[in-house]
């Protein structure tokens, strides 16, 4: 993989890390803070070679402070494809290109 970033945000309590590796493999992993052990993990992508290059924590939106909220996360890579060229330019072939996503999963304590 050549995405080498970490993105990360905590919980509005900061007990929890969302944690986003920029890797391909299309996951999201959640911390805990005061242990340091692996709580969770979700997949975000299947395949394509898209990684995520975000994540962003939402506290509750009516101000309750009990951890619960939205979790942004943005996916998506530069890919760089060979063109397949032919003599005759109707037999082009078009490669479909992911211009990549924000997703919002509900996080519950």
């Amino acid at each position: 993989d050549t995405n080498q970033r970490l993105e990360f945000d905590l919980d509005t309590n900061g007990n929890r890390m969302f944690v986003g590796s920029g890797s391909s493999e299309g996951m999201v992993k959640v911390y805990d803070v005061n242990t340091g052990k692996l709580d969770d993990e979700f997949k975000v992508v299947d395949g394509g070679g898209d990684a995520v290059n975000g994540v962003s924590f939402i506290p509750h939106p009516f101000g309750k402070n009990d951890g619960d909220g939205l979790l942004a996360v943005a996916v998506g890579s530069r890919h760089f494809y060979e063109e397949h060229l032919s003599d005759n330019e109707s037999e082009r072939e078009d490669v479909p290109r992911n211009p990549g996503f924000l997703q919002l999963y509900e996080i519950k304590r």
